[in-house]
C-alpha cells in the first residue's frame, strides 16, 4: 500500500530535521547503523529489508535515485567524485528506508568472495535477488523479491537483468587477494579510486547487466549492495594509515578544477569533506570488519605490538589464517603485490580477506571459468580464473580514457597470473 501524501510529507520533514541536526561532520553519531555482509544478514533482517525496499519502490524513492544518478552521471564517474558521491547516495537511500523501519540498513555484498563463479552466490537465489532475466520476456527477472516490480523511469518496464557469462552465468572477476593488493599498493586516494572503479566496480555492473549496465542502475537493489561494498573497501583503506583518512584529490569532470575536500556535491548540498569520516555527521553507520583508527591502538598489546590473542578483531577482521598463506610467497611477490607484509605494521585494515568459502562442488567448479578443478579422486591443482576485461560499451558510456582503463585491468590481471605462477591456491576457490 502506498504511503498517503500527508504521512509522506511528515516523514520527509522529520528526515530533513534529523539531517539538519546531524550534519556537522565533526560530531560523532549517537547511534550507528551496522551494515552487515549479505551472508551475515539473518532471515528476519532480510525479510525486513525486502519489505522496506518494496515500500521504497512503491513510494517513488527508487525512481528518485535512478533519475538523480542518470541526470548527473558524467559528473560523478571517472573522477575524484566517484567514491564520495556514491557514499552519500547510498546513505541517503538508507536514511529514506529508515523512515519505514528504523532498523533498515543497506547490507554489502562482498562480491570478491564469489569471484570464480559469481552466480553461485547466495545473492542470486530466489529468496534474494534472483538470477538472470528471461530473454523471451525482454530480460525481465522471473525470480527474487523484485520480480514483480514495475519501474517508471526512464520508461515503464520490469526489472531487467542480463548476466554476461555463457548459459546464464557471470564471468569471473577479482578475488579478495587482488582487493587486498589494491589497498596495500594504492598510495593515495586517486590511485585507489582509479583502481577500484575500473576493476571490481565495473566488473560487477557488467556481470549483472540489464539495469546494472545502464545509467539508471539504482533501479536494481543490487546497485546498493554493490556500492555499500565499494564504500566499505574505501573506508577500510582510509583506516589503514592516518594519512589516508582525509586524503582526497585527482581529476574532476572536464572544465572543473582538481578534487578538493571543499567541493560541493551536486544534488546533496554537501561538501566532499562532510562525508569523509564514517561514524560522524550524517554518515551514521559502520562496517563490522573495519576498525576505525582511533580504536586500533587499544586492540594491540603495548609490549609486542601484536593483536591480543583470541580477540574478536583477530578472528573476524584480521583473517590471520588467510594472511599466513600470503606470507609463504617469495619476497619478490610480496614486495610487488603485498608490500605491507614486509613491514612490522599490524593494522587489521591492511587486509580484505574474509572467512574462506566452503569448497566449490565439482559441478560449480566446472561451470566457472577456472582452468583447473578438483577431479573426482580429490586431486587438486586449482588456479584462480582470470578476470574478464571491461567492455568497449562500459568505457564509452562512462566516457573513460580507454588506455587508463585497460592499463588498470592489465595491472590487476597480472596479480592473478603472478599468484597462480607462484603456486598460490586461494582459499576462496
Amino acid at each position: 500500500m502506498k504511503m498517503n501524501l500527508k504521512k509522506r510529507l511528515v516523514l520527509e520533514l522529520l528526515n530533513l530535521f534529523n539531517l539538519a541536526n546531524s550534519q556537522d561532520p565533526n560530531t560523532p553519531c549517537s547511534r550507528l547503523t551496522v551494515r552487515k555482509e549479505i551472508r551475515d544478514v539473518s532471515p528476519d533482517e532480510w525479510n525486513m529489508i525486502k519489505r522496506v525496499v518494496v515500500r521504497l519502490q512503491e513510494n517513488g524513492y527508487i525512481e528518485k535515485y535512478a533519475r538523480a544518478h542518470t541526470d548527473i552521471f558524467d559528473y560523478y564517474h571517472g573522477g575524484a567524485f566517484f567514491l564520495p558521491y556514491h557514499r552519500m547516495l547510498t546513505r541517503r537511500f538508507e536514511q529514506d528506508g529508515q523512515q519505514f523501519d528504523s532498523n533498515f540498513f543497506v547490507p554489502y555484498w562482498d562480491a570478491a568472495r564469489d569471484f570464480s563463479n559469481p552466480v553461485s552466490s547466495i545473492l542470486f537465489t530466489d529468496d534474494y535477488i534472483g538470477r538472470d532475466g528471461d530473454p523471451s520476456r525482454g530480460d525481465c527477472v522471473q525470480a527474487g523479491f523484485m520480480k514483480d516490480m514495475q519501474f517508471s523511469y526512464p520508461y515503464n518496464h520490469c526489472l531487467k537483468r542480463k548476466l554476461n557469462g555463457p548459459g546464464s552465468t557471470i564471468n569471473s572477476w577479482y578475488p579478495p587477494e587482488v582487493i587486498t593488493s589494491m589497498m596495500q599498493t594504492s598510495r593515495n586516494y586517486e590511485s585507489l579510486r582509479n583502481s577500484l572503479e575500473y576493476t571490481l566496480h565495473g566488473a560487477v555492473h557488467l556481470g549483472l547487466g540489464g539495469e546494472m549496465i545502464s545509467k539508471e542502475s539504482p533501479n536494481d537493489f543490487a546497485f546498493y549492495l554493490h556500492h555499500s561494498n565499494m564504500d566499505r573497501i574505501w573506508w577500510k583503506w582510509q583506516n589503514m594509515d592516518p594519512k589516508n583518512l582525509m586524503d582526497y584529490g585527482g581529476s574532476n569532470p572536464a572544465g572543473q578544477p582538481n578534487g578538493s575536500l571543499n567541493d560541493m556535491m551536486r544534488g546533496f548540498d554537501r561538501r566532499v569533506g562532510d562525508v569523509m569520516r564514517v561514524g560522524y555527521g550524517e554518515m551514521c553507520y559502520t562496517y563490522p570488519d573495519v576498525v576505525p583508527l582511533e580504536r586500533i591502538r587499544s586492540l594491540f598489546d603495548t609490549k609486542n605490538d601484536t593483536i591480543s590473542s583470541g580477540s574478536s578483531v583477530q578472528k573476524r577482521t584480521y583473517g590471520e589464517e588467510n594472511v599466513e598463506k600470503l606470507r609463504s610467497l617469495n619476497i619478490e611477490a610480496l614486495r610487488s603485490i603485498f608490500p605491507k607484509l614486509l613491514t612490522n605494521e599490524t593494522n587489521p585494515n591492511m587486509f580484505d580477506l574474509p572467512p574462506a568459502n566452503s569448497a566449490l562442488s565439482r559441478a560449480a567448479c566446472i561451470s566457472s571459468n577456472s582452468e583447473d578443478c578438483s577431479d573426482e579422486d580429490g586431486n587438486t591443482n586449482k588456479k584462480m580464473p582470470l578476470p574478464f576485461p571491461p567492455t568497449e560499451m562500459f568505457i564509452k558510456m562512462h566516457k573513460l580514457d580507454r588506455s587508463v582503463v585497460m592499463d588498470t585491468f592489465e595491472k590487476y590481471r597480472k596479480v592473478v597470473v603472478q599468484l597462480n605462477e607462484a603456486g598460490y591456491v586461494s582459499p576462496y576457490l
